[in-house]
């Protein structure tokens, strides 16, 4: 296995871990713990970010592009953003209309890629799909830094959570509108290139 595929599927791996700590941070009884869980998280987090970034890069610059790549990769993104939204729904903290829309999409993207390479073409990425992806960590970001802090303080104001929780679910719906116009510029690209026209006959 490559050294890309090596450090997509230890993002795979790590991100069941993740959701492990999360909600420890949210539910645990002890003080320690809910520390040692946000330390935990802020570094898997960092570390999935981080991977996400370079695993492409590395790929691409050392010739190791592999067909196992071009669908593990984002398979891996999305199950990694799914989870992170899943758990911020779990715990109130985003909306549960925006998470809808963004599994949808996600789902969807990762059926077309499928298709896609049973056609033996992919798609490159497009803007709206990187900006998705930057504006998915992003929130990401804010929410568990929110989360770990948390643990830190406990004792946060009703009055200053109802705002970071209003601000999370605006950001929420952001996301999911970017999610959908990079879905349907996206699925534009495949009907222009008609890649799907031999799996449709």
């Amino acid at each position: 296995m490559t050294l890309p595929n090596k450090l997509t599927l230890s993002r795979y791996v790590l991100t069941p871990v993740f959701a492990v700590f999360f909600c420890l941070i949210r539910l645990a009884g002890s003080h320690a713990v809910r520390i040692s869980a946000a330390l935990a998280c802020l570094l898997i987090y960092a570390y999935m970010e981080i991977t996400d970034f370079i695993d492409g890069r590395i790929a691409r610059k050392r010739g190791l592009v592999t067909d196992l790549g071009k669908v593990f990769d984002p398979f891996s993104d999305s199950v990694m953003h799914l989870t992170f939204f899943a758990l911020f729904m779990r715990f109130d903290l985003i909306s549960f209309v925006a998470f809808y829309v963004i599994m949808f999409r996600e789902l969807t993207i990762v059926f077309l890629r499928l298709l896609l390479v049973k056609a033996g073409t992919v798609l490159p990425a497009n803007f709206f799909g990187k900006f998705k992806t930057a504006f998915y960590a992003a929130l990401s970001f804010i929410v568990i830094a929110y989360a770990s802090a948390s643990a830190f303080e406990p004792s946060i104001s009703p009055e200053f959570e109802r705002a970071a929780v209003m601000v999370f679910r605006i950001l929420s719906y952001c996301a999911a509108f970017f999610s959908l116009l990079s879905l349907i510029v996206y699925f534009g690209g495949i009907i222009r290139s008609k890649a799907l026209s031999s799996l449709t006959k």
